[in-house]
């Protein structure tokens, strides 16, 4: 009946790790015997209110249920635990055993079981952690709110739990449409907190499909015939028309209304959040939340397979351009919503002028809130640029802004190595003939990818552009670590495209700044790897494109190369190298 000790927690969670789930069977058919006496006491020592009790018992929990979900069902269905999550009882106790019951929902999950997640979505704790969220941050301990929301993110890691809370059980969205879209009076601050969860677990979860709506170029195909398009309006005027509860197609319709308006509200917040100069830490939180839903449009294309080249490709001679990314071709510039199957349309009375009449100003309407909603993820991304580019500034405000730039921009290479690692999971997990149609749907998202994703990269570029390459120059150099490390990321991140060779290259200095050893940007352990980070970047795109010689000479590429080979750490003159630790940082 004592509470299970750190140390007893420690042996059998390596039993069971070296033993695998034979062990987790074995130990938890002996917890139950007798009445289930060694189970009731480590819920007990779960529920206790001293966490040196509790944490030992929490962690054997979560080492148990990776092997066998019949261990976290168990914990869901307690009575112990149920009386444990009750307003009435010690906040924090409370919320650590919510934590608890969300970590064995991922760990069940990690086994690639499904059965685990639901077991945990029909439960109260669940139930719970939803309640609380849903109550808003003003009727509650200031400590619970963010807490819980922090453990709905943890929920929503996985593919099921995230589509249970973003979608809930209706067609009106679920807790995050509710909190953003009717929350008129929550703070600032509680607003960006809700979108940073919620991009957050969409790329951990890879649930994009609510997001690409943001894309240019996205439309409603029919299946059965790729030249009929049809507006979002449209689609939901047939669809509501018929019979019974509706089609799977209707309810796709309505939530793309509803993520629309959530994705407004969300860019409108993040706005108010970039004009805020009092707040540096609301200003933070504001450029993280727009660079955060930008780069879940970047997962979202790289989750529709976007093919790369192997050959050289051209570099493109207007990189610092911006990019119309609005399509003024009516051929184009239908927007709709996602498509997963046959689209049928009602009959009605109406003339065949007076339908095509309807239908164009359906879609011009439809048109004009796309483009605002696309305008609006722009206008947050210069603003977060204009705050990365101001040189009198060194505070979180600009560091969070330098990194989620880097996060928008990309590394091309990683990015092609995740395409692939994209394509070989779903060759592991998916039958052939459901892999086809899988991708034929979701390209049925976007009329061309490939054109969708170069826009993208020409809002980069105009991105790193409204910065500036000499606030670049002055952030790598800058006495302040932080400020240095986020400078550097985004530059690295700008070297591996073509557009940023040619953007480095062109800015007075930064060639001999970086390629300076003894003079260059800092000569501490942690600046030699930053830069070499960045030449080595600036090395490989150089062997990608063609055209870079017109850029950078043959003696600045000798150079380059000749620094690569030496490494971070080289010394000149026969001087002896830096000699630096084999561990990891």
């Amino acid at each position: 009946e004592a509470p299970i000790s750190g140390g007893v927690s420690e042996l059998l969670i390596k039993c069971v790790r070296n033993q695998g789930p034979s062990t987790t069977k074995i130990l938890f058919k002996t917890a139950q015997n007798e009445g289930g006496s060694v189970w009731k006491a480590i819920i007990k020592a779960v529920c206790d209110v001293d966490i040196e009790i509790s944490s030992p018992a929490a962690n054997l929990l979560r080492e148990m249920s990776k092997s066998d979900k019949m261990v976290a069902s168990k914990f869901y269905n307690d009575k112990m635990i149920y009386a444990a999550i009750q307003p009435s009882q010690f906040t924090e106790t409370r919320l650590r055993i919510l934590e608890l019951g969300a970590a064995l929902s991922v760990a069940t999950a990690a086994a690639n079981d499904d059965d685990g997640p639901k077991e945990y979505l029909k439960s109260d704790l669940f139930r719970e952690v939803l309640s609380i969220v849903e109550s808003g941050p003003d009727s509650l301990d200031p400590l619970m709110w963010p807490n819980a929301l922090q453990i709905l993110g943890e929920v929503m890691r996985t593919a099921i739990g995230f589509q249970k809370v973003f979608y809930g059980t209706n067609d009106g969205g679920g807790v995050f449409h509710r909190l953003l879209l009717k929350k008129k009076m929550m703070a600032v601050a509680d607003k960006l907190n809700l979108v940073h969860h919620l991009g957050l677990s969409a790329r951990r979860s890879q649930q994009l499909d609510w997001i690409t709506i943001l894309s240019p170029y996205y439309c409603c195909r029919d299946n059965n015939n790729n030249n009929e398009k049809t507006t979002l309006h449209q689609n939901i005027d047939s669809c509501s028309n018929s019979s019974g509860n509706g089609s799977s197609e209707a309810n796709a319709y309505k939530r793309d209304h509803c993520n629309v308006e959530l994705l407004k509200a969300a860019m409108k917040s993040c706005e108010e959040g970039l004009l805020e100069n009092d707040n540096e830490t609301v200003k933070a939180m504001a450029a993280h939340g727009v660079c955060l839903l930008a780069t879940c449009l970047k997962d979202a294309l790289l989750l529709l397979h976007r093919p790369f080249k192997n050959q050289k490709a051209s570099l493109s001679s207007s990189s610092n351009n911006v990019s119309p990314m609005m399509i003024n071709n009516s051929s184009n510039s239908i927007r709709g919503s996602r498509v997963g199957g046959h689209v049928t349309t009602t009959a009605t009375a109406l003339t065949n002028e007076e339908k095509e009449t309807k239908n164009a100003d359906e879609n011009n309407n439809h048109q004009h809130q796309q483009q605002q909603l696309y305008k609006m993820l722009r206008k947050g991304l210069f603003l977060v640029a204009r705050v990365a580019g101001e040189r009198t500034s060194s505070g979180q405000a600009k560091v969070a802004s330098l990194v989620g730039l880097a996060n928008v921009v990309g590394n091309s290479y990683e990015e092609e190595q995740q395409t692939v690692i994209n394509q070989h999971h779903q060759h592991q997990h998916q039958q052939e003939e459901e892999k086809e149609q899988q991708l034929k749907t979701r390209r049925n998202m976007i009329l061309n990818v490939e054109e969708a994703a170069s826009a993208v990269d020409d809002l980069h570029a105009a991105i790193v552009n409204r910065v500036g390459m000499r606030s670049l120059v002055n952030a790598i150099q800058s006495p302040f670590a932080d400020v240095a490390a986020a400078g550097y990321t985004l530059l690295r991140n700008a070297a591996t495209h073509g557009w940023g060779l040619e953007a480095i290259s062109v800015t007075p200095g930064l060639m001999e700044t970086l390629l300076d050893r003894e003079k260059g940007a800092g000569s501490s352990q942690k600046a030699c790897e930053w830069r070499f980070a960045v030449l080595q970047a600036l090395h490989m795109t150089l062997k990608r494109y063609n055209g870079a010689e017109r850029y950078i000479d043959g003696s600045t590429r000798e150079r380059l190369a000749e620094f690569v080979r030496q490494g971070p750490y080289y010394k000149e003159r026969g001087a002896p190298q830096v000699k630096v630790a084999t561990a990891t940082r």
